[in-house]
């Protein structure tokens, strides 16, 4: 196996991160190289691929860390959070820097922050069954997503433990629409299933 990064690329991110903010561009290109490879690295692995077979999942997030080897000499490695919607688990993939292999498969806890597509699709999902979806679509609507705390499900037990998106947006005068809704179901809930902080309208 080969490592994430040659050695030519450890010295084209040292030189631009050295020479930040103008190489800036130039540096979240690069780091947007490495996250694709990591991902590709993980989701091609066998034990990755027989996990998510036939199951809706999607890429959530691509962090890097430091961690010591048995010899205490450091390893940077990146975890890969792949959610599964059908089994409502955050699958976390680890590949090792230095052999550009995975080295470990976990299921894990936590709410990582919504994705661009994720993102999307709730506001399709807005889009065709909410009373407040001409405000979320407008091509000026300033739309922010944010994961629906778990909490927010505890009155539904089916929907117990599914990842949910509550996005908001700005109405006229200060008001404020909220709408949750549940990804790993795909549809909107209503806000009688909902605490009221995540109603649907806050006045100023």
């Amino acid at each position: 196996m080969r490592p994430l990064l040659s050695a030519r690329e450890i010295d084209e991110a040292l030189r631009l991160a050295g020479s930040q903010p103008e190489s800036l561009p130039q540096f979240t290109q690069l780091v947007a190289r490495l996250k694709a490879k990591v991902t590709r690295i993980a989701l091609a692995d066998d034990r990755v691929r027989k996990r998510l077979k036939g199951v809706r999942h999607r890429v959530l997030a691509v962090d890097y860390r430091a961690e010591k080897d048995a010899k205490g000499e450091p390893v940077h490695v990146g975890d890969v959070a792949v959610y599964d919607y059908d089994r409502d688990a955050l699958l976390m993939v680890t590949v090792d820097g230095r052999t550009g292999g995975v080295v470990g498969v976990r299921e894990s806890f936590g709410a990582p922050p919504i994705t661009d597509e994720e993102r999307v699709e709730a506001l399709e999902l807005v889009a065709r069954g909410s009373e407040y979806a001409q405000a979320f679509t407008r091509p000026d609507s300033k739309v922010v997503a944010f994961p629906t705390p778990s909490y927010a499900f505890d009155a539904e037990p089916r929907r117990h433990g599914h990842r949910g998106c509550t996005l908001y947006v700005a109405l006229e005068r200060g008001a404020v629409a909220a709408v949750t809704v549940d990804l790993s179901a795909r549809e909107i809930v209503p806000d009688e299933r909902l605490p009221e902080v995540l109603h649907s309208r806050h006045s100023p």
